[in-house]
C-alpha cells in the first residue's frame, strides 16, 4: 500500500488545479500570486490527533 500523497501524481494535480484553483482564482485580480500546496492527513484511531504532512507549491 502506497501512502496517500503518492496519489497525488501529475494528473491529479492537474486535475486539482482546473477544478478548484480556476474558480478560486477567477474571484481574484490577474496580478495576484499564489501557488499549490498538497497536504496528506492521516488518522489513527488509536491516536487523538492526526498526522499531517504538508507539501508546499508543488508543481501543477
Amino acid at each position: 500500500m502506497k501512502p496517500a500523497e503518492a496519489a497525488v501524481d501529475r494528473e491529479k494535480r492537474r486535475e486539482l488545479f482546473v477544478a478548484a484553483a480556476c474558480e478560486y482564482l477567477r474571484h481574484l485580480p490577474p496580478s495576484c500570486p499564489w501557488r499549490l500546496d498538497v497536504v496528506s492527513v492521516y488518522y489513527d484511531q488509536r491516536s487523538s490527533h492526526p498526522q499531517i504532512e504538508p507539501f508546499p507549491n508543488v508543481s501543477a
